[in-house]
């Protein structure tokens, strides 16, 4: 018998005990929110008139509704950026300032980063400082001051109404103009504009007079009225569109639930409309001729909805929802409340499936930020990370539905490494700073928006998904969605009592609500040796407190996997260096084969003819459920790892073995890779791993007698024809995973086979030959998906082909035959794709790498020119432009001993900072800095100094545009990050002899 369902009343009360009750004794958080400041907006009318996108300028007139808490008050503050034109800036444009009707007056307070001070040393650490202070002017004093006339009358609780109209023009940020013209020279109709973030914190400011700060919540109305030919699309539900008489139309938007500015925004152009069949409440919108492709890329985000809602035990939070996909987005996507833009470089035809994993989790993570970053907001700027990175764990879960546990705890292993290599180099990620002594390491200041860096910034979202998952896995999944349904149902509950604003502060979001104790995990084990004595474990576990490394106390665990089962073991780590015995369970007796229990409860038949007779640990994890953010190095015998690869379900322990193998291998090594590339029943990602190992292998054994077989003759086993094995038999793929699996894995066989090296240090000649046959018998005539990004694989695998000449010479007669190989497919390949071009031309992209690879290895002269070719906006695509770019820098580093490229990188800086596609600067300054020709700590004993090509004019370009004003913030930062590896945090070297020091000192963090 089933018992009743619970009463309504019963179901109010224990919602009702999901609200937040504030303890006896202690200041309610709600009341301490809204007395924190003199006033509070509480709704603001937008009205976007006389936009002229091709003049790049439009209207603004608004009324926002604020609510004063402090009758001493005599001025208002506003944030507004330098291109929003007031009355009195322009004779033009005729509008008004008023508060409660009445004309006031303003002014402007002009905070700009201009002007550092010519008697202090040009150094990172000066300007940051310098930076830092007119960062904190800006909070505190805003942009735009209006003057409360003498004459009225104000008291505590009063609401007034203040207007403001201004005329954007031209912005060089917050706006992006995306102008296309036809060959009369009218504007085509894929021209269009938007709205986005040029700073971490917002840029709202930047077309809009308002209270652009996190913690200022509003309700907001907004209203675009523009030609009939033209369509809107803003944050908010859209209730009407009101066409008129003149030919115009009104498009209205109405936002209900409390939100900051942070999260307004709009997109103006010519747009297709596809409302989901399956959700009417959600519309995509697309550039015209991008629809078909629009409805394959979403046609699964039906399901991503139903995920979340039902994960969260919620409704979606708002009334609907937008997407559209723009030209030149320069994030993959951005997220504004009940608003998405992603980039229309996500969409993809029915025939690509090497992006379709890729696409998903973009789509997934922007409906995700909906939830946590515009729905639940974080209340000042430090706590951005920790609603990202909300977002990003719930989008993981989503991966893991779809993808599978493989899939999801692999995103998580590379995220681990991915910070720890980052801690590594640049310091310590304290992700709730306390004081200054948290940050000191690191170059950026993490506390500010104008000072955290881009690559930081991303490493901050990392950490905190690690963090989340490791509270995920301590909690329990349904004590750790109950945590994250009662923060959805507090904002849902409270956002609706619209009249009572002080319950506004539980849409916002801090640390401290979130975390009852705020748990930086730094440390992390970096080396363990375990060895068998007798029928003892003797544990060794030792921590070196480097650069970016916090020693670890607490417990550890270690799962030992013995004959007779997998047993968990706690160490308690009390300093940096601790050694433990673990008791085995098992008893030493003859084997030869037997099924042994291992940890995911599966038996597995294991064959011990190599093992030793008498022992009964098959092998070790430290940490297996990656509880703490770690580096670990694992000493244990070479055997222990081999039967870790073919034996352990554990996706993060193969992968660790198998890294393992890459600098130490045996004979027999080689043979437990190949059964590892065999298996079909292992991860793809730990296959691929093997394949990369075995190349590895491969080449420390070359000359050496390996009965094994050779990558050549398994590939041939793979995916040869079954009556020519050496002919690789016709593509055909279907979507099943044994399929996507093999096709996964067929790429990067090319790649493994092009890094084996001869004894010479050579690849060899018939492995080149056997790469360019692949190219050449590769048939797709018969296969339903394209097979652009297999073929790419292939033209990669030949540029990895090639190693440093001896002989410069410019007749191609005398290079050697495999050379000559890679020139003839790489130039077929490169015409072919002229005349057919491949999926975001990613073939032409191959083929720029391989021929920066031939001249940087000298086999063929150094043109930059052929590269700069590639670099212009009206005739490449954007990541062909980038590759281009990433050329030229790597050719300038190759050859950055020679004075001949003095010029070269000067150049470089200055064309992008320079270009109108913001992707364009943010993608090639990031990746510049990862492969900057010269670094500040030197090369091969050679300081930065002494390179040819550390000039004075890369020097004053850098320092140049770091105090351009009108820069955008994002920029600036990613070139503090190039000017960090460029010349560190002092006085370049290149000054020091000229140049005082200069002591170091950061401002106390408030």
């Amino acid at each position: 018998m089933t018992e009743p369902p619970p009463s309504a009343s019963t179901q109010n009360q224990d919602q009702q005990r999901d609200l937040p009750q504030p303890q006896p004794g202690a200041r309610d958080p709600a009341m301490d929110y809204i007395t924190s400041k003199p006033y509070r907006p509480s709704t603001q009318r937008i009205i976007i008139d006389n936009i002229n996108i091709k003049n790049k300028c439009f209207t603004v007139s608004t009324d926002i509704s604020v609510f004063l808490l402090d009758p001493t008050l005599t001025e208002i503050r506003l944030n507004l950026g330098q291109y929003c034109l007031l009355p009195s800036e322009d004779s033009t444009f005729e509008g008004k300032v008023t508060i409660d009707g009445s004309p006031v007056e303003y002014e402007r307070t002009n905070m700009t980063i201009s002007g550092f001070p010519n008697d202090q040393p040009k150094s990172l650490d000066n300007f940051q400082n310098f930076v830092e202070v007119i960062e904190a002017k800006r909070r505190n004093e805003y942009k735009l001051v209006l003057k409360i006339p003498s004459s009225m009358e104000i008291h505590q609780g009063q609401r007034i109404l203040v207007h403001i109209d201004t005329k954007v023009v031209n912005p060089k940020k917050g706006v992006h103009y995306v102008l296309n013209y036809t060959p009369e020279g009218e504007l085509d109709q894929s021209s269009h504009f938007y709205t986005y973030k040029a700073s971490f914190e917002s840029s709202t400011h930047e077309w809009l007079p308002c209270f652009d700060t996190f913690n200022m919540l509003a309700v907001f109305d907004i209203i675009i009225r523009l030609p009939d030919s033209l369509a809107a699309v803003a944050s908010g539900e859209h209730t009407a569109t009101n066409e008129k008489d003149d030919g115009t139309v009104e498009y209205v938007f109405r936002q209900l639930v409390p939100t900051s500015a942070v999260n307004i925004g709009f997109a103006v152009g010519v747009f297709q409309q596809y409302i989901h069949p399956e959700m009417q409440d959600v519309m995509f919108l697309c550039p015209i001729g991008f629809l078909p492709m629009l409805k394959h890329t979403v046609a699964h985000c039906g399901r991503v909805f139903e995920f979340f809602e039902e994960l969260l035990s919620s409704r979606f939070p708002f009334a609907c929802f937008h997407v559209i996909f723009v030209y030149n987005l320069p994030d993959d996507f951005i997220a504004y409340t009940s608003f998405s833009m992603l980039s229309v470089d996500l969409l993809y035809h029915r025939k690509i499936i090497d992006v379709v994993q890729t696409t998903r989790k973009q789509i997934v993570n922007a409906i995700a930020s909906q939830f946590f970053g515009c729905f639940v907001q974080p209340y000042r700027y430090r706590e951005l990370w920790l609603v990202r990175s909300l977002a990003r764990f719930i989008t993981f879960l989503y991966i893991e539905r779809s993808f599978g546990q493989c899939e999801y705890t692999y995103e998580f292993y590379t995220a681990m490494k991915e910070v720890c290599d980052y801690e590594n180099r640049f310091g310590k990620i304290c992700l709730s700073p306390r004081k200054k002594e948290d940050i000191e390491e690191s170059f950026a200041n993490s506390t500010i928006a104008g000072m955290t860096s881009p690559k930081q910034f991303d490493m901050f979202v990392k950490k905190g998904e690690l963090v989340l998952r490791i509270l995920h896995n301590k909690l329990g999944k349904e004590s750790f969605m109950k945590v994250l349904h009662r923060l959805i149902y507090v904002a849902t509950h409270f956002g609706q009592l619209q009249r009572q604003q002080m319950h506004w502060y539980y849409l916002t979001l801090t640390v401290e609500t979130f975390f009852q104790t705020v748990l930086n995990v730094t440390g992390r084990e970096v080396h363990y040796q375990v060895n068998r004595k007798r029928n003892i474990i003797e544990v060794e576990v030792k921590q070196e407190a480097k650069k970016g490394r916090q020693i670890y106390t607490g417990p550890l665990t270690v799962s030992v996997q013995e004959i007779d089962g997998s047993y968990n073991h706690i160490i308690q780590i009390d300093k940096d260096y601790v050694k433990e015995d673990i008791q085995c369970h098992s008893k030493g007796r003859n084997k030869k084969k037997k099924k042994v229990l291992i940890s995911v409860g599966e038996e597995v038949e294991i064959d011990f003819s190599r093992f030793d007779p008498e022992a009964t640990v098959l092998w070790v994890r430290i940490d297996p459920e990656m509880l703490l953010i770690r580096e670990v190095n694992l000493s244990q015998p070479l055997i222990h790892h081999e039967y870790t690869v073919l034996y352990e379900r554990d996706v993060c322990a193969q992968l660790n073995a198998i890294n393992v193998f890459k600098q130490t291998s045996t004979i027999q090594t080689i043979d437990v890779l190949n059964q590892v590339l065999a298996n079909e029943r292992l991860f793809y990602q730990v296959r691929v791993a093997a394949l990369k190992a075995l190349s590895h292998a491969r080449t420390r054994f070359a000359g050496s007698t390996v009965n094994s077989k050779g990558l050549i003759e398994i590939f041939q086993d793979f995916y040869g024809s079954k009556s020519a094995p050496h002919i690789i038999a016709s593509n055909n793929i279907v979507i099943l995973p044994r399929s996507l699996q093999k096709y996964a894995i067929m790429q990067h066989f090319a790649r493994s086979l092009a890094i084996v090296r001869d004894q010479r240090g050579q690849c060899p000649i018939e492995n080149v030959k056997f790469i360019a046959s692949l190219l050449f018998y590769n048939d797709n005539s018969t296969n339903r998906f394209s097979d652009d990004f297999l073929r790419s694989s292939y033209i990669e695998a030949l540029g990895r082909s090639l190693t440093q000449t001896e002989k410069h010479s410019a007749d191609l007669k005398n290079v050697d035959e495999a050379t000559l190989t890679v020139i003839e497919e790489t130039t077929r390949t490169l015409n072919l794709e002229m005349m057919k071009p491949s999926f975001g031309r990613i073939i032409l992209i191959s083929c720029l790498n391989v021929i920066c690879d031939l001249q940087k290895f000298g086999h063929i002269p150094v043109d930059l020119e052929f590269f700069w070719l590639y670099t212009d906006p009206r005739s490449s695509y954007l990541h062909v432009r980038v590759a281009a770019i990433l050329c030229i820098v790597k050719l300038i580093r190759a050859n950055n001993r020679s004075k001949w490229f003095e010029d070269a990188m000067p150049r470089v800086i200055e064309f992008i900072v320079n270009d109108s596609e913001i992707r364009f600067i943010y993608l090639s300054l990031a990746k510049i800095a990862e492969i900057a020709p010269f670094h500040f700590m030197g090369e091969s004993a050679i300081k930065a100094k002494n390179y040819p090509i550390n000039c004075q004019k890369i020097f004053d370009i850098l320092w140049t545009k770091m105090n351009d004003e009108h820069l955008d913030d994002r920029i600036r930062l990613l070139l503090i990050d190039l000017f960090y590896v460029f010349y560190g945090r002092d006085t370049p070297e290149l000054y020091s002899d000229t140049l005082p020091s200069f002591n170091n000192s950061r401002n106390e963090i408030s």
